[in-house]
């Protein structure tokens, strides 16, 4: 909104300079606006290379925590459509993507991760327990991790909600952007997330990363931590304690 007005005086100033005898031709206008709207400028033009470096952030977060490219990926397209469905309705409210709206805009994408990182680490773990279907993978991540989200949906958006008392609209803002970002977090986690795993899902050990069931050879050598890998040093401490 303040752009296209300064530019407007910016453009009457030089007009209006012209015209005016000499010795006067050189005039200074500014405002604390004015000064201030370069760093809104900054702010909102960093949105975009700021989502460009989350996001893929994001995605190796998922992949190392799930430990599947599927799941990754599935989660990845998730949170896609949580920022899509937040800042479309920032712009169905009316909001100019201002210093709040674009600081908002990043913390979207840290905070739409956990619920499905959670869900799909639970999928993930259930193959590990030999429960290699997608449908018995389903219900246990869906019975072990969706009351911990809803939880979570609810403590976060209640602490978040408080703000909505304050006096400054930077925190009004906030609040309903925090609020917006759990609820379709929530809803894209239990009604996309699970829903696109139970039908299209990863079985036995397909997209595995990392391990020795990885689907990339190169890497078969890495644990990371796997459950089999911890069991398997366990196994090698022990044997060489007995020895």
């Amino acid at each position: 909104i303040k752009e296209p007005f300064f530019d407007f005086l910016y453009d009457f100033e030089d007009s209006k300079a012209d015209e005016a005898p000499v010795g006067m031709k050189s005039t200074l206008q500014t405002t604390f606006d004015m000064i201030f709207l370069d760093t809104e400028l900054g702010i909102v033009s960093g949105l975009f290379n700021g989502l460009g470096l989350s996001l893929p952030a994001a995605y190796l977060v998922l992949l190392y925590g799930t430990n599947n490219i599927y799941l990754a990926t599935f989660a990845f397209l998730s949170i896609v459509g949580i920022v899509g469905c937040v800042l479309g309705s920032i712009y169905v409210i009316g909001w100019t993507l201002g210093v709040a709206e674009a600081i908002a805009a990043i913390m979207v994408v840290g905070l739409s991760v956990d619920y499905c990182v959670h869900l799909g680490h639970m999928y993930a773990v259930a193959g590990e327990e030999g429960h290699h279907k997608r449908s018995e993978r389903f219900e246990i991540a869906a019975k072990r991790m969706g009351p911990t989200v809803l939880a979570g949906f609810i403590t976060t958006g209640g602490s978040a909600s408080v703000m909505f008392f304050c006096q400054l609209e930077f925190f009004n803002k906030m609040a309903a952007l925090i609020v917006l970002t759990v609820f379709f977090s929530l809803e894209f986690a239990l009604c996309f997330y699970l829903p696109v795993n139970l039908l299209f899902g990863p079985e036995g050990h397909s997209g595995v990363l990392y391990g020795k069931n990885s689907c990339i050879p190169c890497l078969k050598s890495l644990s990371c931590g796997s459950k089999e890998a911890k069991g398997e040093q366990k196994t090698d401490a022990a044997a060489a304690t007995f020895v």
